[in-house]
């Protein structure tokens, strides 16, 4: 298994969890030629190019954080036998008013995904996402749901740099996947 961070909008900076946990713990970034212009198909493009890099047999654990959750999901259905597992970390409500471009394209047909186990961390006051459109997002992807508590869009703007909750939560769930059993769900 292949930890890849997957970020959002404008990518995530030097005091993001998310480059932290890459230089710290030797995760990968998923590439992009523009963090900056979210397009879907070019974005979904990135995502698969890094999947493809993978060896054949290797599956990789997605670690999104806001829109890179949406793109994750949205691909999820070709690529899901190469994935692992997803954490999706503050994903926004992309209808919401506070998005000044349009993210449309990035929205997906939201069902059970079958077969890909995982957890949708949300915050109780994130200015992108509500708590019930996150806790109604978990269900409806099938995902477990966790609330962090009042922790903005968990990034470094929210004070959130090295998160280290976080970072635990995904160990416990990495583990959870290596012993799991083909087809069985992790506890």
């Amino acid at each position: 298994m292949k930890v890849f961070t997957v970020p959002g909008i404008n990518g995530s900076g030097s005091q993001h969890w998310q480059t932290i946990w890459e230089l710290r713990y030797g995760y990968s970034r998923v590439k992009q030629n523009n963090w900056g212009r979210p397009v879907f198909a070019d974005w979904k493009t990135g995502l698969i190019q890094t999947l493809n890099a993978l060896g054949e047999k290797d599956r990789a654990v997605f670690v999104a954080h806001s829109l890179g959750c949406h793109l994750v999901v949205k691909c999820l259905p070709l690529i899901k036998s190469r994935v692992a597992g997803i954490l999706l970390v503050a994903p926004p409500d992309l209808t919401s008013p506070v998005f000044t471009i349009d993210l449309t394209d990035f929205a997906g047909n939201h069902g059970v995904l079958p077969d890909v186990s995982g957890y949708l961390v949300y915050s109780e006051n994130d200015p992108f996402a509500s708590i019930a459109f996150s806790e109604k997002l978990s269900l409806e992807l099938g995902l477990h749901a966790f609330n962090g508590g009042r922790l903005g869009h968990i990034n470094a703007d929210s004070g959130h740099g090295e998160w280290n909750e976080g970072h635990e939560l995904l160990v416990q769930f990495l583990k959870s996947l290596r012993v799991q059993t083909p087809g069985e769900q992790p506890a």
